[in-house]
């Protein structure tokens, strides 16, 4: 059976309602048609100029996104910007762009459900109106312990953390991505630690201040393991629908990122 670009994007809103995303986010068809046909889609965390370039190399149709490529209204698109050449390129190449963010993030089995679930972390939704999870620990550990066991598991180097090495922790709160958003909501709900992608210097403080623990693991390798979870969230019901369409996730993404070592 044939598929469309929107039968694609209907599956992926069902999941992770438009409704259900900040007021300030981008999501849905950012560019391209509904009624185009796909028979590969490309699954990507941002795009830029080599997930495009592969997009056309494997003849995908689509690529479903975390990060838009525009979050503001613009009032042109032309090749003198970022987004406004990204774009430009789709478009021409026939690709149509989809991102799902905020909306994702909200998603049970989305972004903050699939860290959880790379990190053995039984999770549930820390309230209606949030978006972070709530897990504990198999037992309590030092902060550090646990620390070191997230950056490993991620594959998280330079990972930060606020309070002390020795503190015993169970009790976490999960945000992936920006966690000055929930920053208040995981100090209300009295969480041993915040568990987050980034946070400000005064974020920091804060948390520090309010008794707190903070491991914050970069936004990238928080949100990297949602790739998995869209890809296995499209096959899934795409098989059910009798659809035969490819997915590929883009294996290259990369944190811009990197770490000095600076020895012993």
């Amino acid at each position: 059976m044939n598929c469309t670009v929107r039968d694609i994007a209907e599956i992926l809103e069902r999941w992770a309602p438009r409704a259900s995303a900040e007021e300030w986010d981008n999501v849905g068809l950012t560019a391209g048609r509904g009624e185009s046909p796909v028979e590969t889609v490309l699954i990507a965390l941002d795009v830029d100029e080599a997930v495009l370039n592969h997009a056309c190399q494997i003849g995908a149709g689509l690529i479903v996104s975390h990060h838009p490529v525009v979050f503001k209204p613009t009032p042109s698109v032309n090749d003198q910007t970022v987004a406004g050449r990204l774009l430009l390129t789709a478009i021409e190449s026939g690709i149509a762009l989809f991102a799902a963010h905020t909306n994702l993030d909200r998603a049970a089995g989305g972004v903050n459900d699939a860290l959880c679930a790379v990190l053995g972390l039984a999770a549930r939704p820390a309230g209606e109106e949030r978006i972070g999870r709530l897990a504990e620990l198999p037992r309590a550990m030092e902060l550090g312990c646990w620390a070191a066991e997230v950056s490993r598991m991620l594959g998280a180097p330079g990972l930060r953390v606020v309070g002390p090495a020795d503190r015993m922790v169970r009790s976490v709160y999960v945000l992936a991505g920006a966690g000055r958003v929930e920053l208040d909501d995981a100090i209300a709900c009295g969480a041993d630690v915040f568990l987050t992608g980034e946070l400000g210097y005064h974020d920091g403080q804060k948390a520090l201040y309010s008794g707190l623990a903070v491991v914050e693991a970069g936004h990238f390798h928080t949100e990297a393991p949602v790739l998995n979870a869209i890809e296995k969230h499209l096959q899934s019901t795409l098989s059910a629908l009798q659809y035969n369409v490819r997915t590929v996730i883009w294996e290259q993404s990369t944190c811009p990122f990197w770490v000095v070592d600076r020895g012993k």
